[in-house]
């Protein structure tokens, strides 16, 4: 006798098995375990039809089955099948996206878990900018299970029909589908998640201080203070890039600029490293991944070191005239 094929599919709190009839079969060995395809199997029910559903599961932990046919004779079996792996889920879907945050030519990826999604399931992405939104397919990640992915990437042009999401920075991002049964009575119930966009701009921009936006904030790296890690306000305002200028704290007065630390990019956090001994000053500037840096903030109304450029990363112009949010 040959092998039969084996399928699966997760119900809430269950799964449910077919697989394909052997010829000279007239029993079947359904196998389980709780530990993966490779250990030892046990059998969990004798049956003469080729399906079977396993109730009483936990949801959310996986379990691993195999068949095995039967002979009129005990003594002859067939090879065991492939292995399924299931795991059960409520019928209640979730959606959720790969991060909180995306650029204006990022790659977002949707995850979808829903025990009993319909054929050719899709969701839709909709922008502030881009309210008409695209609508993208989502597949299985694997037979047998609950969980469905898409992608679509972000872009900075007009809305367009064009399969991308039309941004612009600080644009709240929804993905939603529509979950048709959630097993509890509820029907065509909308399942939503959410990001923001902060994207990039070409000038070179203040970096919000607090008196807008959240203020930056640097926190020891490691015990003996050569790493400092930064954070700072890129949903309110970001420029094309940032930077750390920085100084001697006995000179705060002056601002007199030291050193600086080059590149941090606009995702809001970044490891400074290799820190100067010594108590500092330091300030993250945006700049437009240039020449031009953007203003250090302002202190009483007025620029904080003038409108004279830090002369860091390349820096030799400064533009205190952009504006934020």
């Amino acid at each position: 006798m040959v092998a039969p094929v084996l399928t699966g599919a997760p119900g809430p709190a269950s799964a449910v098995l077919s697989w394909t009839a052997v010829p000279s079969a007239v029993t079947y060995k359904v196998l389980r375990n709780d530990s993966g395809c490779d250990t030892a199997f046990t059998r969990l029910t004798l049956l003469a039809t080729t399906s079977f559903t396993d109730p009483a599961l936990v949801n959310g932990l996986p379990a691993y089955y195999r068949i095995q046919a039967v002979g009129s004779n005990t003594a002859c079996e067939a090879p065991v099948s492939n292995c399924e792996t299931v795991t059960p889920q409520a019928f209640a879907g979730t959606i959720k996206l790969n991060a909180g945050t995306y650029g204006c030519s990022s790659l977002i990826t949707v995850t979808v878990i829903d025990a009993n999604m319909g054929a050719s399931p899709t969701v839709t992405l909709i922008s502030t900018t881009d309210q008409a939104g695209e609508t993208i397919p989502i597949t299985r990640i694997a037979p047998g299970s609950s969980t469905y992915r898409g992608t679509i990437s972000t872009t900075a042009s007009p809305e367009a029909a064009d399969g991308l999401l039309s941004v612009r920075n600080a644009d709240t991002i929804t993905a939603y589908y529509i979950d048709a049964d959630d097993g509890g009575g509820g029907i065509d119930l909308t399942r939503e998640a959410s990001a923001t966009a902060a994207c990039a701009g070409t000038a070179a921009l203040p970096v919000a201080d607090g008196s807008f936006g959240t203020a930056m904030k640097g926190s020891r790296g490691n015990a003996s203070g050569s790493i400092v890690n930064l954070t700072w306000d890129v949903a309110t305002c970001v420029s094309a890039d940032h930077h750390v200028i920085y100084g001697d704290l006995a000179s705060v007065a002056s601002l007199a600029v030291t050193g600086g630390a080059c590149n941090l990019g606009t995702s809001g956090s970044a490891a400074w490293s290799g820190v100067p001994a010594g108590n500092l000053w330091f300030v993250v500037v945006g700049d437009d991944n240039a020449s031009t840096e953007g203003s250090w903030g302002t202190d009483g109304g007025a620029q904080r070191g003038g409108a004279t450029a830090s002369g860091q990363c390349g820096v030799v112009s400064r533009d205190n005239s952009g504006t934020c949010p």
